[in-house]
C-alpha cells in the first residue's frame, strides 16, 4: 500500500528485558499493538508484534531490579526531536538520544547513546476490539 507506515503503540507498554550488546543496548517488547495494521469492524482484529528498541553507544544511567516492567510513562528523545506514545516502524534517529521508561525513579530505566533504532519483528499474537454500545 503506498504510503503504508506501520506504527506502534508503546503506551501502555511492557519492557520484558533489557540485553547489553557490546557497547549498545537492546530495550525488548515482546507484544505491542499496531493499530495501523487493524482490520474488520466488528470485531475490529488488531494485530501484536514482538518490538526492539537499539540504543547505539549506550550508557544505562538507571535500571529497575525487577522485569518485566509494565508502563505508560516513556519518553524517547533524540537530536531535532522526541517521541512519548507511537513509534513508526522502522524509525531511526541520531543522538544524543535519551529514553526514559518506567513509572517512578525507583522503577525507571534511563538510557542514553549515540544513536536509536526501532524495529517490528514477528507478529506474536491478535486482539479482538469491539465497537462501544
Amino acid at each position: 500500500m503506498p504510503g503504508f507506515e506501520r506504527t506502534i503503540d508503546l503506551s501502555p507498554a511492557t519492557l520484558a528485558k533489557i540485553e547489553r550488546r557490546g557497547d549498545d543496548v537492546a530495550l525488548h517488547f515482546p507484544s505491542q499493538p499496531s493499530y495501523t495494521d487493524a482490520h474488520g469492524n466488528a470485531p475490529r482484529v488488531v494485530p501484536f508484534f514482538r518490538c526492539e528498541l537499539l540504543v547505539e553507544g549506550a550508557l544505562i544511567e538507571s535500571i529497575p531490579d525487577k522485569f518485566p516492567l509494565e508502563s505508560e510513562d516513556w519518553s524517547l528523545t533524540f537530536r531535532g526531536g522526541s517521541r512519548a506514545c507511537f513509534l513508526p516502524d522502522p524509525f531511526e534517529a541520531d543522538g544524543p538520544v535519551k529514553i526514559s521508561f518506567g513509572p517512578h525513579d525507583s522503577a525507571r530505566v534511563v538510557i542514553s547513546g549515540k544513536r536509536v533504532r526501532f524495529s517490528t519483528h514477528e507478529q506474536v499474537g491478535t486482539e479482538e476490539q469491539w465497537p462501544a454500545t
